[in-house]
């Protein structure tokens, strides 16, 4: 036994044996590595009769060589050769150095790294190397190794800074404080840069200060309540409808581009009222770069609940911030007024205001990403007041650096407020100032009260309400407050579409199949059978030749029993129904009642089971067991022919419940 050489035992030894015989290897050629590098710094900071000319010279040139080492040994496994011995030469490689506030995190030059290569490859040395993030650090930043990010979102990487920013509890023992001026002196001066493992915590720390429904707002949220389960368009909220609003999505990956969607159904649906909130996508999309979905939408509904401070919610008021801003510059920057008034060449109120209408853009659009990040903070404490500040200052950088251009004279009034927009994004876009200046700038604005803000404010929407009217433009287009029906016969845009056209106390709920055609037969037994008792239903129709029409019947079709033992006629049904075809490009077309017109809106013989299905007098007409069908222009819902000839084959047909 002690002879076998072969034996398991024998090879783990000398296994053992080359592996403590290469780690001493190693050992002693990084010593005299760092030796050797100790002793030229010294020499270089020792020197003190080098001129100024020599030091630059030897720090331009500073590199060293290591000598040629050899390390002979018998490796019968040696991938390098087929057989004999193996030696493995370390080059001659010059390393040049590099300054500390420069250096990368991995903690070898490319030279160990390649002399750790070399050696675990001959001992058959499994590899280690694991995803690094390699990143150039400033003096305060400690490396990170593994990349780690804030959320599944984006790709902001933590990084964990030194102790001078601060922890997240003393930030907390701040804000329980509630000190006002203590809190904003922390928020304003601080600057926590965008990768601060405090990030993860600090926004929603500061949403829960006098808050105290944060967690309730957060636990009734329910992401997969508001999953797309089917198309992949992003939500048609009201909200986000209006000219002015900010579509950034701030580079989130394709999971947050899908919790963004979902949070935004989840605030249509929730606050139902909530038609302009022009500054709501970007705001969500900050909040997804550091927090789960349920923290953000606690966030923002806390930010909606107190909207008066934070952001505008209705097109009146956020058409007078252009009027209150103006004021302000006029009152606080009297060089960037008449700059201003050069500019655009004009002194009129409503031009110069409307010039400015677009200033939430500079912020939310233009701000580079970190500088945005730190105004938030304030924002999320401070309200739109802080917001106002950066407005102004950006405002004044661009007049400090504003060079007017020759051909300026030769426009009109609406080319120069055009030629002000790109200008202004310009030049906050390749501003070079730092974060720290930026809000130091704008925190030093003198006598910028909120009551003197709000007080412009209701003076502006007053003016504005009485010169325009309370009925500003806005987009025909209802909310959809819950996630679209599935249905065979029309995409899930168009399902979309049509919930948007519904009445919006029959949003509330996804209507339900109860008849389809092709499952249930071509019988108006089965279809009376199914649809009787529906409180509301919705009808998809097919035809032979493609063509969809349908209509919205806001009564149940029992009620034919009804109006016909009172001898009421055999018209039933109430103004919200509403005929609908699709055109050649897809688009829902919808005819609906108004006053004075024909009053025809659903009719059935009379009987358990009636043969014939009208809605809107003639303008669809059902007969031969759901097999043929007619259309024609319509005195109720004044509709023309909804499909080509008026007359058409039923393909399909499905009736939806609609719930009140």
């Amino acid at each position: 036994m002690s002879g076998d050489h072969s034996s398991p035992a024998m090879r783990s030894f000398y296994r053992s044996s080359l592996i403590v015989f290469h780690r001493s290897t190693w050992d002693n050629l990084y010593q005299s590595f760092v030796k050797r590098r100790k002793s030229i710094n010294t020499k270089k900071m020792t020197d003190a009769h080098t001129t100024a000319e020599e030091v630059r010279d030897k720090e331009q040139a500073s590199f060293f060589s290591l000598p040629t080492t050899s390390a002979m040994t018998s490796l019968p496994d040696v991938e390098d050769d087929g057989a004999g011995p193996s030696s493995i030469e370390l080059p001659t490689t010059p390393i040049t150095l590099t300054p500390l506030v420069l250096q990368r995190t991995e903690s070898s030059t490319s030279f160990l790294s390649r002399l750790s290569g070399r050696l675990r490859r001959s001992l058959h040395l499994p590899s280690n190397k694991r995803e690094q993030f390699v990143k150039f650090l400033r003096g305060d930043e400690v490396a990170v190794c593994e990349e780690e990010t804030f959320t599944n979102y984006a790709r902001i990487i933590i990084v964990n800074y030194d102790e001078s920013y601060g922890s997240i509890k003393l930030i907390r023992q701040i804000l329980h404080r509630n000190r006002p001026d203590e809190i904003k002196k922390m928020l304003r001066k601080t600057n926590w840069p965008i990768g601060h493992r405090i990030r993860a915590n600090l926004w929603q720390e500061i949403c829960k200060l006098n808050n105290p429904d944060f967690n309730a707002y957060k636990v009734s949220y329910e992401s997969d309540g508001w999953e797309e389960n089917v198309g992949h368009f992003p939500p048609k909220a009201r909200f986000l409808q209006s000219s002015d609003t900010i579509h950034e999505c701030y580079e989130l990956n394709a999971d947050g581009l899908k919790a963004l969607h979902r949070l935004i159904r989840a605030l249509d649906a929730t606050i139902p009222t909530l038609n302009y909130a022009p500054l709501m996508q970007p705001i969500l999309a900050l909040c997804l770069h550091y927090m789960s979905e349920d923290d953000a939408y606690a966030c923002v509904f806390w930010i909606l609940k107190n909207h008066s401070n934070y952001m505008k919610c209705s097109a009146l008021a956020s058409k007078a911030t252009g009027y209150t801003l103006l004021a302000l510059i006029k009152v606080h920057k009297t060089a960037v007024y008449k700059t201003l008034k050069n500019w655009i060449g004009s002194s009129d109120e409503n031009i110069l205001a409307s010039a400015l209408q677009s200033w939430p853009k500079w912020i939310f659009c233009a701000l580079p990403f970190e500088h945005l990040i730190c105004v938030i903070d304030c924002y999320l404490y401070e309200g739109s007041k802080v917001l106002m500040r950066v407005a102004i200052t950006l405002l004044n950088i661009w007049h400090k650096n504003i060079k007017m251009p020759d051909d300026l004279t030769d426009k009109t009034c609406q080319e120069r407020i055009d030629l002000f927009a790109e200008r202004i994004v310009q030049s906050v876009k390749h501003q070079n100032i730092s974060v720290t200046v930026l809000l130091e700038t704008a925190i030093k604005i003198r006598n910028f009260s909120g009551t003197k803000i709000t007080r412009f404010q209701d003076k502006y929407e007053k003016m504005i309400l009485k010169s325009e009217g309370p009925d500003l433009p806005v987009v025909d287009l209802p909310a959809m407050y819950i996630k679209p029906f599935i249905s065979s016969i029309i995409s899930s845009e168009t399902a979309f579409k049509l919930m948007c056209y519904l009445p919006e106390k029959y949003q509330l709920k996804t209507p339900m199949l109860i008849y389809h055609l092709c499952d249930d037969g071509t019988s108006f037994y089965r279809l009376w059978t199914k649809i009787d008792e529906a409180e509301s239903t919705l009808l998809i129709i097919k035809t032979d030749k493609s063509e969809i029409l349908g209509a919205f019947c806001d009564e149940p079709w029992g009620n034919r029993i009804k109006t016909c033992e009172r001898g009421n006629g055999k018209y039933f049904g109430g103004g919200l129904s509403f005929v609908w075809n699709l055109d050649d490009n897809n688009q829902v077309n919808k005819y609906d009642w108004k006053e004075n017109q024909a009053e025809c809106f659903m009719a059935a013989p009379c009987g358990r089971e009636p043969t014939v299905l009208m809605i809107g007098g003639n303008a669809i007409y059902i007969v031969d067991e759901l097999i043929k069908g007619s259309t024609l222009p319509g005195k109720t819902f004044q509709n023309p022919e909804l499909v080509k000839g008026g007359t058409f084959k039923i393909d399909d047909m499905e009736v939806f419940q609609v719930f009140e």
